[in-house]
């Protein structure tokens, strides 16, 4: 990895660090006060959340198209900007509509400046052997999101209201990923393109593709998964009998557990195929969450289903571009890895509404199976995934 790749991969590590933690974490911090300033219930204030996602979802794979045929840092640039009005319009609102707007415009900035769209910048202009390490470095350093920006938002808040809040964090936002996105992000694609080779073909192209599938439904089961936890694992571990603070000091070792997870699966790259490895994981996670409703009344075997599980928490966002780069190739990456987001999206705005649908309905045991369950079937299609591969690269 040269110069120029280093500043390529060391910005947009602190792109998506700051960008998650504004666009994503800081949410969670300022629903319940602006749920009491709108006078509206914290339910109707989340869905909020929920427009963000399929704004995002459907933007995806226009964002990637783009990337792969002008480039990232016109893109990524606007989106910067965009991001930054919106989180300063969000400070002005004063109805659940014109929320709902702004976060869901927020939502669309998502698909322009997060992981995909840096992810689609660098997988082309990275060699394979550098590609890992370069993926990897922008997972963990984004992955402290919410380490620093959950604390830094809590203390705002609760210094400055949520109004005053968003507008530092519009600040921090628009100083730290503009310049960086224009300055370090390359102009023009990473290789050159027929224009004309339509993206409806390319779309079409990878639609037919069995291996596609196999992907798109075991990455958007993982992911649901990931984000149903994410917010109700607090809530099923009170239903087991913790305390709220020893619930929530459990739930929290995911996010360091987390990024362990990404740096040994990068690690085990250069012994074994990480495909292999990502299937056990998701197999082991699957096992874990099963056992959570039996074993978890206890403290001790709460924390090992949750250390369990969280350590397969985030193997998805390095493996899932290193399997398209090398099955679908670099050239229409942004493009393909769209479609998988996109799916993925859809996957996490209804399996959450579903899980909470069955909590309330059944308690806690038949959501925490159910979410079992499509780990286990992840797995299971990843597993066939490397057979479907196998064959395509025989024939």
């Amino acid at each position: 990895m040269g110069a120029r790749g280093r500043v390529l991969v060391g910005s947009l590590a602190v792109t998506s660090l700051v960008g998650y933690g504004c666009l994503f974490y800081a949410y969670s911090v300022l629903l319940t006060p602006m749920s009491r300033d709108l006078g509206a219930s914290p339910t109707r204030v989340t869905f909020a959340m929920t427009l963000c996602t399929l704004a995002s979802a459907g933007t995806a794979v226009l964002a990637g198209r783009w990337i792969d045929r002008r480039g990232g840092r016109g893109l990524m640039t606007a989106g910067s900007v965009g991001a930054t009005l919106l989180l300063a319009a969000a400070s002005q609102v004063d109805d659940l509509m014109t929320l709902y707007v702004v976060w869901a415009g927020i939502g669309v900035t998502w698909a322009l400046v997060l992981y995909e769209p840096a992810f689609a910048v660098i997988v082309p202009r990275m060699p394979a052997e550098r590609r890992a390490l370069a993926l990897l470095t922008v997972t963990i350093v984004g992955g402290f999101a919410s380490t620093v920006f959950l604390p830094l938002t809590g203390a705002l808040v609760e210094h400055l209201g949520w109004r005053e809040t968003l507008l530092w964090l519009a600040a921090i936002l628009g100083v730290v990923t503009i310049p960086l996105h224009f300055v370090a992000v390359p102009e023009g694609p990473a290789t050159s393109h027929r224009h004309g080779h339509a993206s409806k073909t390319v779309i079409a192209e990878t639609l037919r593709r069995p291996l596609f599938w196999l992907y798109a439904v075991a990455f958007t089961a993982n992911s649901s998964v990931v984000t149903t936890l994410g917010i109700q694992l607090v809530s099923i571990l009170r239903d087991l009998g913790h305390s709220t603070t020893v619930a929530a000091s459990i739930a929290g070792l995911i996010g360091l557990l987390s990024v362990t997870g990404r740096i040994a699966i990068t690690a085990l790259q250069r012994w074994t195929q990480p495909v292999g490895v990502v299937c056990g994981l998701f197999a082991v996670q699957g096992v874990a969450l099963g056992l959570l409703p039996f074993v978890g009344r206890a403290t001790v075997g709460a924390v090992l289903c949750v250390v369990t599980v969280g350590l397969g928490f985030g193997v998805a966002t390095v493996t899932r571009p290193a399997l398209v780069a090398q099955h679908f190739g670099t050239t229409h990456f942004g493009t393909v890895a769209g479609m998988l987001s996109t799916s993925a999206a859809i996957g996490a705005t209804t399996v959450p509404l579903t899980v909470a649908a069955l909590r309330g309905a059944a308690g806690s045991v038949v959501p925490v199976e159910f979410c079992a369950a499509l780990f286990a079937l992840a797995g299971l299609l990843l597993f066939t995934s490397t057979r479907t591969a196998a064959t395509a690269v025989g024939d």
